[in-house]
């Protein structure tokens, strides 16, 4: 794998993440960017995303983060799984938003990584911030004939 060119690689991550997807694509999760160590993605807020205060429930905000991490922390193409997150919700979002999560590789070794997401709304407003450990483990996180 040292001698895959990192963008094609991570670009083959995203498309095979893509596919299997099914929480991703009901929640209406799109990915707009990935690259080694980072990804971005966004979701759409529905009405059926809202609890009883009419604003996103905190587990689906919560979900775009653990998802767009899954993405940053593959992009090296191996198996990697979140170990550990947290979340700080800053804002509510409300139904018609479109929000916006950027993962960011901080730290990573062989087999931990440290991963800072930045979750925005169609504003430019944090409405999260999470900071996530992942765990590397066997496998690929891509099909080798998508490279």
């Amino acid at each position: 794998m040292n001698d895959m060119d990192p963008q094609a690689l991570a670009d083959a991550v995203g498309r095979h993440l893509s596919e299997g997807e099914i929480a991703a694509d009901v929640l209406g999760m799109k990915m707009v960017e990935i690259a080694p160590g980072r990804a971005v993605m966004t979701m759409p807020v529905t009405k059926a995303m809202l609890n009883a205060a009419d604003i996103c429930h905190g587990g689906l905000i919560f979900t775009l983060g653990d998802t767009v991490l899954a993405y940053a922390a593959c992009s090296h193409g191996k198996r990697t799984v979140s170990q550990q997150a947290s979340i700080n919700w800053l804002r509510g979002a409300v139904e018609g938003d479109l929000l916006t999560a950027t993962c960011t590789e901080v730290s990573r070794t062989r087999r931990s990584g440290v991963y800072d997401v930045d979750i925005v709304n169609r504003a430019g407003e944090r409405i999260a911030v999470m900071r996530c450990l992942s765990r590397t483990t066997d496998g690929l996180a891509y099909d080798p004939a998508d490279i």
